[in-house]
């Protein structure tokens, strides 16, 4: 579902979820302030095609990668402006070619 999860999806969900347009944003869960963050990000999104996760896997480097069908984004630390653009530009935008894939429930 969209929205914040406390879990990381399974690679092939996070690619369905892609095709049909969905925004997911990836975050460190290491760095304690950023899942408060992350959190505000998805309540303030609430009803777009956005999902939050952690990503244990992240560096501390970049704690935030921002993905959508064909981009990536990766942060140094999070910029709220930075992440509201890229949900707004990609969000729900059909960018990826036709797929069978169905989103994860």
């Amino acid at each position: 579902a969209p929205g914040f999860r406390t879990g990381t999806l399974p690679d092939e969900i996070q690619v369905a979820n892609l095709e049909i347009g969905f925004v997911i944003v990836h975050f460190n869960p290491a760095i304690a302030a950023l899942t408060d963050e992350m959190r505000r990000l998805a309540a303030e999104f609430e009803g777009h095609e956005l999902i939050v996760q952690p990503d244990r896997d992240l560096p501390e480097n970049t704690p935030v990668v921002m993905t959508a069908c064909g981009r990536i984004e990766r942060l140094e630390s999070y910029d709220k402006g930075r992440a509201y653009s890229f949900i707004r530009n990609y969000a729900n935008l059909d960018q990826c070619p036709s797929s069978t894939a169905s989103p994860t429930q």
